[in-house]
């Protein structure tokens, strides 16, 4: 049975009204005022959902479970009537609709006139609920109010409710028998619009109700127009109605003046719906915020005798919690007996949720404690280990020795200078054994040591536990990318890539952060080639090029001032990638466009050199010299363009912004000497 507050149905199949049991569709049956209406469309995009007639056999299935209360109303059937009104005179209009549809028996009981006391005492159990109106039965009164299945399809949850129209439909069969005058009136050209003023216009559709602001709306009858919308059968039964009479006058107006106060009664008494609805629904509100207070009250009060504190308790923010307390239920035996273990849970785990913020709040405190003596204690030792990787303060509060001592007591005892330094010898083990980790980490990366590599289970204990030669990474050829390699292009070996700026910020340095730097597959093998073109073996260690500086011959404008060998390589690398991809996209095969490699590797006469610290003031020199011979005093003037052999190879926009790329771009790149002719505008580029 339903409650005091309901409006719903657990029914999916219960369909509105009186339907007739030897109604093989099982569609909803219209009401009194409707009865002589066609039945309403179903909307595009819903089905029929029909309600399963029960025959007169029984299908039981083989082991079904019957239940606690299976048969017990059977003994209603036996009851003396007045005894039985007497029980049923205290529910509600849905209670005894959904009573009604239990049996034959029942149907005919509270279809009868003689039941009629029988729901007029149930609607006063409702507070302030209107009178059922008369063109509706009481079984159809209740249907409209309570019910939420759709009257043309039957689809349960229909959310349009219209008490002028007193219909029910889900969102498409509303649009479709509910539309608007003028769209109803387009097939009857004969019929004067005001015909629309004899039937009851939308109560949802109407734009002139402000009842949700409190204002004063105007919905009568007499005021309807064909821009308000209006039930299609019942416009439809209206104008047939109409035409019959039309030549007989006073029959004819005899009609309209009995359909236009009937329209009336129904439009004034949908607006007491309306409004009977909203006080009811704000009242249901208080009651149920009442109920879930006292049910609050009262869970609250049983778990402090059962000896917990309210602080216990976790914040209203914790869903679990909240969704047990908030409930519109007032706390029962029953209730209790099921939810007691579940609120001691969460009781438990609010503990430990604390207990844990707690501890990272005082392991906060600790660390900032051992800042000022780690930093110390690393600004010694990095003398001593120049060539190595040291951890950050974030890496070193995860050292075995520094993280058992925040942990200490829980992380309730103050680290001082003497206990720090009292771990010196383990925080120094720890630091070697990081190290390791990381050089162990880094030589993975490289696949010439047959270590890196994507499948999963060659990075398992195998691996951690065979011999790896840590010494490649003292190579110069063993180089390091910036872990922001989509803008940066650094290149560095180790330890000085973890002290680049885009690197040291990643804390700590997990494997998968180090595996970010692993560099592009070109890079170590063109650095064994500039090795070889300098002169140097391949095996060259970091340290002996710390004491020179590297050049590159090509003239380009950008590269002239010596660099680091990281550098030069991708100053080589891009060279050679631009050269390919001219090559790979060259439409032109003419012999005087030529197309020139000018940082070919594999070439005799490679344009790389090195400086010893003695030629570099002469080397700088010769540069500024050379800045004043290609700019020709002319830079400022100079007007970017494009070049015209790049654009005749391969239709490529190669533009050069100043004097000297244009000298360096002719000479290297298509062994010419520049001249005015060689760039040109953008808007001149289409003419060669």
């Amino acid at each position: 049975m339903s409650t005091p507050e309901s409006f719903e149905t657990n029914s999916e199949d219960d369909y509105v009204g009186e339907t007739d049991d030897d109604d093989d569709n099982g569609s909803p049956g219209p009401s009194s005022r409707l009865s002589g209406l066609n039945r309403p469309k179903i909307g595009s995009g819903s089905m029929r959902y029909k309600r399963q007639k029960t025959s007169g056999k029984s299908h039981k299935a083989k082991g079904t479970n019957k239940g606690r209360n299976f048969g017990k109303l059977a003994q209603l059937m036996s009851m003396p009537l007045d005894v039985f009104f007497e029980i049923t005179s205290r529910l509600e209009p849905l209670d005894i609709l959904q009573l009604s549809r239990v049996s034959k028996h029942f149907r005919t009981t509270f279809a009868s006139q003689s039941s009629r006391h029988n729901w007029v005492a149930a609607r006063r159990n409702i507070s302030s609920m209107p009178d059922c109106p008369n063109d509706l039965s009481e079984p159809q009164y209740a249907s409209l109010m309570f019910e939420h299945n759709c009257q043309a399809c039957g689809k349960s949850r229909a959310q349009k409710t219209d008490y002028s129209l007193r219909v029910r439909f889900c969102g498409p069969c509303f649009k479709e028998n509910v539309k608007k005058g003028s769209t109803i009136m387009r097939p009857f050209r004969n019929v004067p619009e005001n015909v629309l003023t004899l039937v009851p216009r939308s109560f949802l559709k109407s734009s002139d109700l402000f009842h949700y602001s409190g204002l004063p709306g105007t919905f009568e009858a007499k005021t309807n127009h064909k821009g308000n919308h209006f039930y299609v059968p019942e416009v439809e039964m209206v104008i047939e109605r109409w035409r019959e009479l039309q030549y007989d006058t006073k029959a004819l107006d005899l009609f309209k003046n009995r359909q236009m106060a009937i329209a009336s009664e129904i439009m004034s008494h949908a607006k007491d719906l309306d409004e009977w609805v909203l006080t009811h629904k704000h009242e249901k509100y208080v009651e149920d915020t009442e109920r879930a207070e006292n049910r609050e009250s009262s869970i609250k009060e049983k778990l402090i005798e059962l000896g917990y504190d309210a602080s216990d308790f976790p914040s209203t923010y914790e869903h679990r919690w909240y969704s047990i307390m908030n409930q519109p239920r007032e706390l029962t035996p029953r209730i209790w007996k099921a939810i007691r273990p579940k609120l001691e849970a969460l009781i438990a785990e609010e503990k430990e949720n604390r207990a844990k913020r707690a501890r990272d709040h005082r392991l906060v405190t600790r660390k900032a404690e051992v800042r000022p003596f780690w930093a110390s204690f690393i600004a010694d030792i990095r003398t001593s280990q120049a060539r190595e990787v040291m951890p950050t303060f974030f890496g070193a509060c995860e050292l075995p020795t520094i993280a058992a001592m925040l942990l200490d007591n829980d992380a309730h005892t103050i680290i001082t200078e003497e206990r720090f330094l009292a771990q010196k010898e383990a925080i120094l083990a720890d630091i070697i054994e990081y190290q390791i980790k990381i050089k162990r980490e880094l030589v993975k990366c490289f696949p010439s040591q047959g270590t890196a590599s994507t499948d999963k289970q060659n990075t398992t204990a195998g691996i951690e536990n065979e011999e790896m030669d840590l010494s490649i990474l003292d190579r110069a050829t063993t180089l390091f990318r910036c872990s922001d390699s989509w803008y940066c292009k650094t290149l560095l070996p180790y330890p000085d890539i973890f002290e680049h700026h885009h690197v040291k910020d990643s804390t700590p340095f997990s494997p998968a952060a180090l595996l970010r730097l692993q560099p592009g597959a070109n890079v170590e093998s063109t650095a064994v080639l500039l090795l070889n073109a300098l002169g140097l073996p391949e095996d060259t260690s970091v340290t002996a090029l710390d004491d020179v500086r590297l050049i590159c011959n090509c003239g380009h404008p950008d590269f002239r001032k010596p660099m680091d060998f990281g550098t030069l390589i991708h100053h080589f690398m891009d060279e050679d990638e631009w050269y390919k991809m001219m090559v790979a996209q060259r439409t032109e095969t003419r012999p005087d466009l030529v197309l020139h490699n000018d940082h070919d590797l594999s070439a005799s006469n490679s344009c790389v050199a090195l400086l010893r610290p003695d030629d570099l003031l002469s080397h700088g020199q010769c540069n500024e010299k050379e800045d004043e011979t290609t700019s020709g005093g002319s830079s400022e003037s100079f007007v970017a363009k494009y070049c015209v052999k790049c654009w005749q190879l391969c239709l490529r926009h190669v533009v050069l912004k100043s004097q000297a790329d244009l000298t360096y771009h002719m000479k290297g790149k298509h062994l010419k000497e520049a001249c005015e002719d060689d760039a040109v505008l953008y808007s001149e580029l289409r003419s060669f």
